[in-house]
C-alpha cells in the first residue's frame, strides 16, 4: 500500500511527479490516481467551484490514455454513472483488467461435503479404530463399534467408487455412439438440459449455439453469467431457482453450459468437464463460416453482361453510438466486422473501403440500375446482422448509390479499379 500511496500522483503516459514509466506502475496505483484526481474535481477549491459529477466522468474519459489508465478510468466512470461494469466494459476488457492487479495468496480450506464424504469419514474411523486399541482401558464394545462403523464406511466408499465408474462408462459410449453432450450427461444420470455457448468477439457476448427445448430465459441467464468469470468454470443459481454449471475454456472456444434442477456433485461437474472436452472438437467443426452470398441469384451478372459500375456511399450511423456505449476499440471492431462481412457478400471483382469512421465506400460492377439496387438492398440486409454491443443500437445505415458511365468510357475509373481489386476483368 505504501508504494501504491507514493504513485498516486503519476500519469499513464509517465509524465507524473517522479515521471515513473508506464509499465512500473501496480494497476493498484492507477486506482488511487483515478479515484484522488476525482475527488479532487467533485471538491471545491479556492480558485474554482467544483465540476459537477458529469464533468468530472467526462474528464476522465478526455484523459483516458495519457493522465489516467484507460481501463480503470472506463470501470469507474461506469461506476459512477450507475452502470453494471460487466456490461459496460465488456468481457475482454474487463478480463486483461482484472489480469493486472496482483494476485493475494489465500489459503484455500476443503469444503465441508469433501470432509463429510464417506472417504473422510473410513478414514477417520479407521484412525480412531486404531487409536481405540492402542489406549488401554477401552472397552472392547467401543472399539468394536468403530472398527464396525470404518467397514460400512468403506462400503459406502467403495459403491461409489464402482458406481461413478459405470456412469463414466455409459457416458462414454454415449459419445462414442455419436450422441450430444446432453445425451452422454443423461446416460450417466445427470438430469438436466445442456447448451453450447460461442463467443461473439464484437459484441463481446456469449450466445447459445442451438436451442432445443430449453427455458430461453435460463439461457439468457446462463449467457450473462458465463461474462462474469471469464473463461473459468462457474457454478450457482440462476434466478429462476435452477441450478447451473459452465465449463472453463481456453480463449474463444465454445463452453458447455449445465441447468438442473438440483446442485450438481463434484463427480458431476468432473464429468461434465469430461463431456465438454470430448465433444468440443466436433462443436468447434460445425461453427463455419458462411461461405460468400451471390448477390444477385443464379449470379446474373456475368462478364458479358457487366458494362458500368455503381458507386456506393453506406453512412453506418453506429460508430459513436458504440464508442459511448462501449469504448473506441469495440466501436473500431464493429465497423471492421461490417466492413469484413460486405467483402464477403461482394463478387472478387467489386471494391469496397472504408472512407472514414463511419462511412465505406463501394465500387460495383452491374450492367443496370436494378441490379445495383438488388446489391444495395443485400447490403443493408447484411448489416442488419452485424453484432453490436448490448447497450448500442444496432446499424442503421443510410445508403446512397448512382450508376457511373460505362467502363469503357472511364479509363480513370478502370485504373481505380484495377489499384483497388486487381480484377482484370475490369478492363474489359
Amino acid at each position: 500500500m505504501a508504494l501504491y500511496a507514493e504513485l498516486h500522483h503519476e500519469r499513464y503516459d509517465g509524465n507524473g511527479y517522479y515521471s515513473v514509466p508506464q509499465r512500473d506502475i501496480p494497476v493498484e496505483a492507477h486506482v488511487l490516481i483515478v479515484a484522488d484526481s476525482f475527488d479532487a474535481m467533485t471538491s471545491a477549491r479556492a480558485y474554482r467551484p467544483p465540476l459537477t459529477m458529469a464533468e468530472a466522468v467526462q474528464e476522465l474519459r478526455d484523459k483516458a490514455g495519457t493522465q489516467f489508465h484507460p481501463l480503470v478510468a472506463h470501470a469507474f466512470s461506469s461506476m459512477i454513472e450507475g452502470q453494471p461494469i460487466q456490461t459496460a466494459m465488456g468481457h475482454s476488457q474487463l478480463t486483461a483488467l482484472r489480469a493486472e492487479f496482483s494476485r493475494i495468496p489465500t489459503l484455500r480450506l476443503p469444503r465441508i461435503s469433501v470432509l463429510l464424504s464417506p472417504a473422510m469419514l473410513a478414514v477417520s474411523s479407521a484412525a480412531a479404530t486404531l487409536a481405540a486399541i492402542g489406549i488401554p482401558g477401552v472397552p472392547l464394545r467401543v472399539t468394536a463399534g468403530i472398527g464396525a462403523l470404518t467397514l460400512a464406511l468403506a462400503g459406502i466408499t467403495l459403491t461409489e467408487s464402482l458406481s461413478t465408474r459405470r456412469r463414466r462408462r455409459w457416458a462414454k459410449a454415449a459419445l462414442s455412439a455419436g450422441g450430444s453432450a446432453e445425451t452422454a450427461l443423461e446416460a450417466a444420470g445427470v438430469v438436466g438440459w445442456a447448451v453450447w455457448l460461442t463467443w461473439i468477439p464484437v459484441a463481446e457476448v456469449y450466445e447459445p449455439l442451438a436451442l432445443g427445448e430449453v427455458d430461453a430465459g435460463d439461457v439468457v441467464d446462463i449467457c450473462r453469467r458465463a461474462l462474469r468469470t471469464g473463461f473459468t468454470a462457474e457454478t450457482g443459481l440462476l434466478d429462476s431457482g435452477a441450478h447451473f454449471a459452465i465449463t472453463p475454456t481456453a480463449g474463444d472456444a465454445p463452453r458447455l453450459a449445465f441447468r438442473s434442477p438440483r446442485r450438481l456433485s463434484r463427480f458431476e461437474l468432473g464429468l461434465l468437464a469430461e463431456v465438454a472436452e470430448y465433444s468440443a472438437p466436433s462443436v468447434v467443426g460445425a461453427i463455419q463460416e458462411p461461405p460468400p452470398l451471390t448477390l444477385i441469384e443464379g449470379d446474373q451478372r456475368s462478364d458479358a453482361a457487366i458494362t458500368k459500375v455503381g458507386t456506393v456511399i453506406i453512412e453506418l450511423g453506429v460508430f459513436e453510438n458504440v464508442r459511448v456505449a462501449a469504448g473506441q476499440l469495440t466501436a473500431e471492431r464493429v465497423v471492421a466486422d461490417a466492413t469484413g462481412r460486405l467483402r464477403m457478400l461482394l463478387r472478387a471483382g467489386d471494391v469496397i473501403e472504408q472512407l472514414g469512421e463511419d462511412r465505406l465506400g463501394a465500387l460495383i460492377a452491374v450492367s443496370d440500375e436494378k441490379q445495383l439496387e438488388a446489391v444495395c438492398a443485400r447490403i443493408r440486409a447484411t448489416l442488419d446482422e452485424v453484432p453490436v454491443p448490448r447497450r448500442a443500437s444496432n446499424i442503421d445505415a443510410h445508403i446512397i448509390y448512382s450508376l457511373n458511365a460505362e467502363l469503357s468510357g472511364n479509363p480513370e475509373l478502370v485504373q481505380v479499379l484495377r489499384r483497388l481489386s486487381g480484377d482484370q476483368r475490369a478492363a474489359g
